[in-house]
């Protein structure tokens, strides 16, 4: 884009990039209620506000997360992007 602005597929892959693949994971499971995530420090409710669509985030989450599920089950796992993660939280700190 002009004037130096990136694209938001191009500031995750900074993000990626910048965080370095081959030491960390790429995906961060949610931590279990009462919990804070090991990497981030962040409780499991920080993390939801960042992850799920919410008035507060404009019902557009500023980090993506999945959830994987077998057919036909109603629970399962929560992963986070970590590069989206700290992306974010360098964004946000500056």
């Amino acid at each position: 884009m002009k004037n130096g602005a990136t694209t938001e597929a191009e500031a995750r892959q900074e993000g990626a990039e910048r965080f370095g693949k081959a030491s960390h994971p790429q995906y961060l499971r949610l931590p279990r209620a009462g919990t804070r995530c090991p990497v981030t420090g962040l409780t499991r409710t920080a993390l939801n506000e960042l992850i799920l669509p919410t008035a507060a985030n404009g019902y557009r989450p500023p980090v993506r997360s999945y959830s994987l599920r077998r057919p036909g089950q109603i629970r399962g796992i929560r992963l986070i992007s970590l590069p989206d993660l700290v992306r974010h939280i360098e964004e946000t700190g500056k």
